[in-house]
């Protein structure tokens, strides 16, 4: 907001004009800043409402997927600060950081060209290693439970199957969008993302009412589900055994 408004670029120099503005002035970029918050918070609670937290998801499943470099791939370079750490042999880090920050520039140019040396060793074992598997990439994605040499690609998701009568979720904001305007989803979600908050929210109203009225259809279906289930099991166990 200050920083766009006045084209500054360092922060140094920014700190020391809004320092030197008048209150009243402060007050407006406040309010300015104030409002693009509550924009973003708006747009931060409609995406959340329209994607489910996938990743928080794969995480707890075991099926979340890391980098992992592949086997002879070169350890990657030490920084000057890590160096510096294992030197002095210090594990904490506030104790690291404030000890890193009290070093001379003569010092700390030691750690810094020894990191140099570090990252030539690394780009030399790195273009060897390339060499050596041509077409290969060094790292893969690989999955918490994966087995190793198992293809780390995403498992696929079961087919969801229907049962009769059973309500339908309602379809995604930006689909709904999209179809409602006879567009494709590309274009569809080129115009939706051109659309602003305010033009938006009611379609992002529609698909609450929906799926409001979505969970309630479930709830209710699912109710009816287990009073046939109790039917059937009393009727099944009614009959008296022969003797």
């Amino acid at each position: 907001m200050f920083r766009k408004d006045k084209s500054i670029k360092d922060a140094k120099e920014a700190a020391e004009l809004w320092k030197a503005l008048p209150q009243e002035e402060k007050e407006e970029y406040e309010a300015e800043y104030k409002q693009a918050l509550d924009k973003y918070k708006l747009n931060v609670g409609e995406w959340q409402e329209t994607h489910p937290p996938e990743k928080k998801a794969r995480k707890e499943a075991g099926t979340s997927r890391k980098k992992v470099a592949k086997e002879g791939v070169p350890k990657h370079p030490t920084t000057s600060y890590l160096l510096f750490k294992l030197e002095r042999g210090i594990t904490d880090v506030k104790e690291a950081g404030e000890a890193w920050k009290s070093l001379s520039a003569e010092e700390r140019a030691v750690y810094e060209e020894k990191s140099a040396e570090d990252r030539k060793r690394y780009q030399a074992e790195l273009a060897a290693w390339k060499n050596e598997h041509p077409g290969e990439e060094p790292f893969e994605r690989k999955t918490a439970n994966q087995v190793p040499g198992e293809s780390a690609k995403k498992p696929a998701k079961p087919k969801k199957v229907w049962a009769e009568g059973e309500p339908r979720p309602p379809v995604p904001v930006q689909t709904d969008f999209a179809k409602s305007h006879g567009k494709g989803m590309k274009e569809g979600m080129e115009a939706w993302n051109a659309m602003t908050v305010e033009q938006k929210k009611p379609w992002v109203d529609r698909y609450k009412e929906r799926k409001l009225a979505y969970e309630k259809e479930k709830l209710a279906w699912e109710a009816k589900q287990r009073g046939e289930n109790t039917a059937e099991g009393a009727s099944g166990g009614s009959g008296e055994e022969e003797v």
